[in-house]
């Protein structure tokens, strides 16, 4: 039953994080990946990360930025993730050019 609830918590969070990247293409359109491709990713995950790092390891877990939760920094990363292996595959490459 564990494993049918992890995968459940993990399929309820991928959608969310689907969701998140469906309405922040519509928000900011494609012109900034088309500009910076993957290395642009990189360095918003690197901008992401460092914020985990602050709240995590020198402000005790304290998120001191009040419009952003943790939650969704996490979500961000994995967001940035799944473009940046749709972009490396050449599929998202390819639907920006439709």
């Amino acid at each position: 039953m564990r494993d049918e609830q992890f995968v459940n918590e993990a399929e309820n969070i991928t959608r969310e994080v689907i969701d998140l990247l469906v309405r922040k293409g519509k928000d900011y359109g494609d012109e900034p990946l088309k500009k910076f491709g993957l290395r642009g990713i990189v360095m918003r995950l690197h901008s992401k990360i460092e914020r985990a790092t602050t709240i995590y390891f020198k402000n005790e877990g304290q998120n001191s930025v009040s419009d952003e939760t943790t939650e969704d920094t996490f979500k961000d990363i994995i967001g940035y993730g799944i473009l940046a292996l749709l972009m490396q595959k050449g599929y998202y490459g390819e639907e920006l050019k439709k």
